[in-house]
């Protein structure tokens, strides 16, 4: 092995690394780490969300962008935008999405918590149970002052503790996934 091959080596085990660590890092901050969604639990989220949606998809927490992928070829005609707060797994989404070609989404590195629901139609999210806690107080808290006739949330494994699922249905995966429907601002759903 000569110089460069070493050198080469030691620049990518260098590269590798710093991923790894600002992969760590961001999960520790979020209390959990950028977790794929299978591909019987897309489909089966996808089945329990509507055909016609009014105003643009917002994906929470899009990690590495299966899902991201799966909501465009969904919905052709429709604004998706993908939050993810952790920079690597943000620039792997963003370059899924530009290899597959497709237009109608947007990929932003921004906080979850930072983000207006205003003009979304439908939200999706795959988060875990703390993050759902904020995500309903934000909901709370934004829901009545947005200029949304309505708005559906479909959210992979993890409940809203205060909210009443319009409908919630099993996943054929390995654990079992429950996969829960929202219909926001509802009085039922706001109990």
């Amino acid at each position: 092995m000569d110089f460069f091959d070493l050198y080469g080596f030691f620049c990518f085990a260098g590269l590798l690394g710093s991923i790894t660590i600002w992969i760590l890092v961001t999960s520790l901050k979020n209390g959990i780490g950028p977790v794929p969604t299978s591909a019987k639990v897309r489909r089966k989220a996808l089945t329990l969300m509507p055909e016609k949606i009014e105003g643009n998809i917002i994906e929470l927490g899009a990690g590495w962008g299966g899902m991201t992928l799966a909501l465009a070829k969904k919905y052709p005609h429709h604004q998706i935008i993908a939050i993810e707060n952790c920079m690597p797994v943000w620039c792997i989404c963003r370059l899924r999405i530009k290899l597959f070609g497709k237009q109608n989404v947007e990929v932003r590195l921004a906080d979850i918590y930072q983000t207006s629901f205003d003009g979304a139609g439908l939200i999706y999210c795959y988060l875990f149970q703390d993050a759902m806690r904020q995500l309903e107080k934000q909901l709370t808290t934004d829901v009545s002052s947005l200029n949304n006739a309505e708005m559906i949330l479909i959210s992979n494994t993890f409940s809203l503790p205060s909210h009443k699922a319009e409908q919630a249905v099993r996943a054929d995966d390995l654990w079992q996934s429950t996969i829960y429907r929202y219909r926001l601002p509802s009085p039922a759903s706001l109990n």
